[in-house]
């Protein structure tokens, strides 16, 4: 399981950003997973967004290191020189690979973020594949034509820049590949443009996806490590039809509470991910939605930390100007989930059915996985509620029962039970908003 509270994806990309400090902060609360854009998706004109957001994706001027070189021509849009799409930028890669490097020898997995897409054309205007910032005339089109193949040169682009990526590397084993990030929005959204209503989801989009799929196994095919291809679905919740490449091996879902997307795509059979989070520093709810998300079955729980800030990287709410955001709680409180799940079955569980649990009130959430010898079930309220009634099926035998606070990790109560008739009485001790049960075979 990835469990993380990680930086706005942009470790390496932003050169202020001091990855080594940032990968000892994970490392310290137990977190495994980084994502990484490959090109960063932001409004430079937006001078407020540098010193008022302080997110690492939107480097200061000067600060951005591409997978492209510069050029010698003046007149890109950001006031430095355009960019030369036939040259690579041998210290950016060199940036990403000890990055990656120095993320495996702490167990840090990281999710490579080929393309995203751009929202609004402001976010285009800084792109090296815009041919208002580049040399060769690639990318004469509006900001939405980035995830379409519409301009063949473009899409040629796109392609290697995947190639080149897969082979650089390669030698990882802690890298998987997620196509493009928020897909759906490829037309933009509603906050931006008022004519879209609801995500699309684009049979072109697909095949874009599908064709950046067969360009990394294409890649792969002759090289040693073979690695995974995540595609992202939706925001909140979508219901898979069908995968836009047979080769696709992770799905991904943004703000994924309740986490219905688990139990209606786990015939998959493959990770399901929330890699996406909203508020970040919001630990109440951020901490059920990662509880509800896990144990329901799902792979990965990202929350996206707002408080890895450009002036204050420790994530603490210290940065000397903008926005003071500390997410110590909210890494405090995941790092109890991660560390619980490093104790538990997990890679033989499966998810609870819903009839095991009965006289349950509608106002009280619930979600579990379970193995032949232990079970785990997380119990959320919506409302003040006595809970009194309520049975958990089980086999006949004896057992150990913990109630734990998912706040701290404490144990609350723990007591040994036999059962006679398949059916145990859970004796919930009060609890607030949330309260864990681990049930153990004896």
């Amino acid at each position: 399981m990835l469990i993380s509270s990680a930086m706005h994806y942009a470790a390496v990309l932003n050169l202020d950003m001091d990855y080594n400090l940032y990968l000892e902060i994970l490392e310290a609360y137990g977190f495994n997973q980084h994502r990484e854009f490959i090109i960063p998706c932001y409004d430079w004109k937006n001078g407020d967004e540098w010193y008022a957001e302080q997110t690492p994706l939107s480097p200061r001027p000067g600060k951005l290191i591409s997978p492209y070189a510069r050029s010698a021509v003046a007149g890109g849009i950001d006031n430095l020189n355009k960019y030369d799409l036939n040259t690579w930028n041998p210290l950016y890669f060199k940036r990403l690979k000890d990055f990656c490097r120095k993320a495996g020898e702490k167990g840090v997995v990281i999710e490579i973020v080929l393309f995203t897409v751009l929202y609004e054309e402001s976010m285009w205007e800084t792109n090296p594949l815009n041919a208002k910032n580049n040399i060769n005339d690639i990318g004469k089109g509006h900001y939405d034509d980035y995830t379409f193949i519409r301009e063949p040169g473009l899409f040629d682009r796109q392609k290697e820049l995947v190639l080149k990526i897969v082979e650089e590397l390669n030698e990882f084993d802690n890298v998987y590949y997620e196509l493009c990030n928020e897909p759906y929005w490829a037309k933009g959204t509603p906050g931006r443009n008022p004519v879209i209503k609801s995500q699309h989801f684009l049979p072109e989009v697909n095949i874009w996806q599908a064709e950046l799929a067969e360009t990394i196994i294409r890649m792969e095919k002759n090289l040693p490590k073979k690695h995974l291809i995540a595609q992202n679905f939706a925001n909140t919740y979508y219901k898979i039809d069908t995968l836009c490449h047979p080769s696709v091996s992770v799905l991904n879902f943004h703000y994924a509470f309740p986490p219905r997307a688990v139990p209606d795509n786990f015939q998959f059979n493959l990770p399901l991910s929330f890699d996406e989070t909203a508020d970040g520093c919001d630990a109440p709810n951020r901490r059920m939605e990662a509880w509800a998300f896990m144990l329901s079955g799902g792979a990965v729980y990202s929350n996206l930390d707002w408080s890895f800030a450009i002036d204050d990287q420790t994530g603490l709410g210290r940065n000397p100007v903008g926005r003071r955001r500390s997410g110590l709680e909210v890494k405090q409180q995941l790092s109890v989930l991660k560390h619980f799940m490093d104790n538990f079955d997990f890679i033989r569980s499966k998810p609870i059915e819903s009839h095991r649990v009965q006289n349950m009130p509608e106002k009280v959430l619930f979600w579990g996985l379970e193995t032949k010898s232990e079970l785990a079930a997380y119990f959320l309220k919506r409302a003040v509620i006595k809970l009194n009634q309520a049975t958990i099926e089980l086999n006949v035998g004896n057992y150990e029962l913990s109630w734990i606070d998912p706040l701290n990790g404490s144990v609350i109560s723990k007591t040994g039970v036999t059962v006679q008739n398949n059916n145990l009485k859970l004796d919930f001790p009060e609890f607030s908003d949330d309260i864990l049960l681990l049930i153990k075979r004896k």
